[in-house]
């Protein structure tokens, strides 16, 4: 009684194991690429979310700004409503600039200042920081109920004192 001859196809159950993982490796890779790519999409939609959210409110700043410098100026506050209108045309180019560019342009941009200039990008970003923070404690305390915040005065605080 002959045996069969099981050399050629244990030879082949290796090679073939080895291709399918290939192949599965290869769909992990496209699948991996995929999601990479869709993230990558959906980061960059919420970017031009932001940015135009912010051009937008920084154009509405700017006027509302240029009007109440206007305004000063009709009222004989001549130096008040030329600084007020100053910043209003500062705001007004900021949201012009953020208009303009993309958003992945916008941090080239940031990362072209912070290596030319280190301390300011430093200082910039502290101040940013702490201005985001103050934002957040106060607006912490008015949802909490206490509009005034520590150390603040209102009118109210004026009136008395006169």
């Amino acid at each position: 009684m002959a045996h069969p001859d099981t050399s050629q196809t244990q030879s082949h159950q290796p090679g073939e194991a080895a291709a399918r993982g290939h192949e599965a490796a290869g769909e992990a890779k496209r699948a991996g690429e995929d999601l990479g790519k869709a993230a990558r999409d959906i980061g960059e939609q919420r970017a031009e979310q932001g940015r135009e959210r912010a051009y937008k409110s920084l154009d509405t700043t700017a006027d509302r700004l240029k009007d109440a410098g206007d305004d000063l100026q009709n009222e004989d506050e001549r130096l008040a409503g030329a600084l007020i209108s100053r910043a209003a045309g500062g705001l007004s180019g900021a949201a012009d600039y953020l208009r303009e560019r993309r958003s992945g342009d916008l941090l080239t941009d940031v990362q072209d200042f912070g290596r030319k200039n280190p301390a300011a990008f430093l200082g910039l970003s502290a101040a940013a920081g702490l201005l985001i923070a103050r934002v957040g404690r106060t607006a912490a305390q008015r949802e909490a109920g206490g509009a005034k915040t520590r150390g603040a005065r209102t009118s109210d605080d004026f009136q008395r004192e006169g």
